[in-house]
């Protein structure tokens, strides 16, 4: 559900519930077979996690952004702060005024902060145990993640400037979250010649792994690997040297 599709049809769930239910088999060491009653049960899943993940990223919107309505002032400053945040969830808009930068897309500090909670909250948190699936992080994660933060679900709790609970179902947050999937396939495919969309993913799962105080393997291999720049100046030296080795001083 989270690397490759949050909102799969029926067809997909349920192919998806028959491979859980084999792996499960497999790794217990035994053959029961399955029956509809257990494919609804392991479908019903897909609604469960959606809604744990607002339940974890909440808390997390409304300190970020600051909501409150203790006050009729406060909730004035909630509904302005609404109509001025509907795209800062993809990147952090800076402040010209103040001289503070623009940084780029997907980079505003709730994404990560959102990954970091929901996948790699410890050791065994799911972005720790399954690196098949979460190195680097799935692009399909990251939309999921953009819906759940984004005005359309947390942020829009508070339109009133009174925190109101929206149901997080599929009718409403499917095209939200297809929406974010193609725009972020889209940034991937316009910058593929800089491979940023690879690079901000892998950084996603380096920091979220740094969070859960997990050790991040380095390449030793590429760094013992000769690189352009070293042959090239190493041909340079031998040029300078007319073919010759440098002699050792004794």
């Amino acid at each position: 559900l989270t690397t490759e599709n949050a909102y799969p049809d029926r067809i997909e769930q349920v192919k998806w519930a028959k491979e859980a239910w084999a792996e499960g088999c497999k790794v217990c060491d035994m053959q029961i077979n399955f029956n509809n009653e257990i494919i609804q049960l392991i479908t019903n899943r897909t609604w469960h996690l959606t809604s744990e993940l607002k339940t974890k990223i909440q808390p997390l919107t409304e300190a970020i952004y600051g909501f409150e309505s203790s006050t009729k002032r406060a909730v004035q400053h909630d509904c302005a702060l609404i109509l001025n945040i509907a795209v800062v969830t993809m990147q952090s808009l800076g402040d010209p005024e103040n001289n503070i930068p623009r940084s780029g897309l997907y980079e505003n500090k709730i994404i990560q902060k959102a990954i970091n909670i929901s996948f790699y909250k410890n050791k065994r948190d799911e972005g720790v145990l399954y690196p098949e699936y979460f190195q680097p992080f799935p692009m399909a994660g990251v939309a999921l993640i953009l819906t759940v933060v984004g005005v359309e679900a947390c942020i829009n709790e508070w339109s009133s400037g009174d925190r109101n609970d929206i149901p997080f179902n599929e009718p409403t947050f499917q095209p939200v979250y297809q929406n974010h999937l193609n725009q972020l396939q889209k940034f991937a495919a316009l910058t593929k010649d800089h491979e940023i969309m690879p690079k901000l993913l892998s950084h996603l799962d380096n920091n979220g792994r740094r969070h859960a105080k997990v050790d991040i393997v380095t390449n030793v291999a590429h760094k013992r690997t000769l690189q352009a720049d070293a042959i090239a100046a190493a041909i340079w030296e031998f040029e300078i040297w007319n073919g010759n080795f440098s002699e050792d001083e004794e």
